[in-house]
């Protein structure tokens, strides 16, 4: 299994780039860390290699 995250914001063109490639989301993060910088979760995708 391959895995990537990315956040979960308006216009992240990442979301789409791992969806066309056959990425499906597995898990999500709504708060990694409470003194990051940033204000939105992570989506966590997953790809089953053979």
């Amino acid at each position: 299994m391959i895995h990537v995250g990315t956040g979960d914001y308006d216009g992240n063109k990442a979301i789409e780039f791992y969806k066309k490639r056959g990425f499906k989301k597995v898990g999500y993060l709504e708060d990694i860390n409470p003194k990051s910088k940033y204000s939105y979760g992570q989506l966590l995708f997953g790809f089953l290699v053979d």
